[in-house]
């Protein structure tokens, strides 16, 4: 019982370090995070917020959660379905109101009526 016990529990200290809490930008800029913690910050992407840098592979990003808006620094190239106006989530640390960010991703609306049902909405 001992060892199972002693197992668990650093199963769980191990676990714990790797987690990731999701955070919207409202509580991210009022400092409900954690110092030094890893967290994913989802917000809709701001409209002609995305800043492209011209010598390296870097983009600067605006996310809102419709309350604050939340700046995203992210080292290597956005997927395609990271585009204004839609959902997305940065993992990475806080660094002075910046999320620092080493993966981002972008998601898309739901919407796929059958081919019929798209001509007939049109009409």
């Amino acid at each position: 019982m001992v060892f199972s016990l002693l197992a668990a529990v650093l199963i769980g200290l191990a676990l714990r370090e790797n987690l990731n809490f999701f955070y919207p930008p409202s509580k991210i800029v009022a400092g409900d995070v954690p110092a030094g913690a890893t967290i994913r910050a989802g917000g809709g992407v701001v409209a002609r917020s995305v800043r492209l840098s011209e010598s390296e592979l870097a983009a600067i990003v605006v996310i809102n959660d419709g309350i604050a808006d939340l700046t995203v620094s992210y080292q290597g190239i956005l997927p395609d379905l990271f585009k204004a106006g839609e959902a997305a989530i940065a993992i990475g640390q806080l660094d002075n109101s910046i999320v620092l960010s080493n993966q981002v991703r972008g998601q898309h609306g739901a919407n796929y009526p059958p081919h019929n049902g798209a001509e007939a909405l049109h009409k």
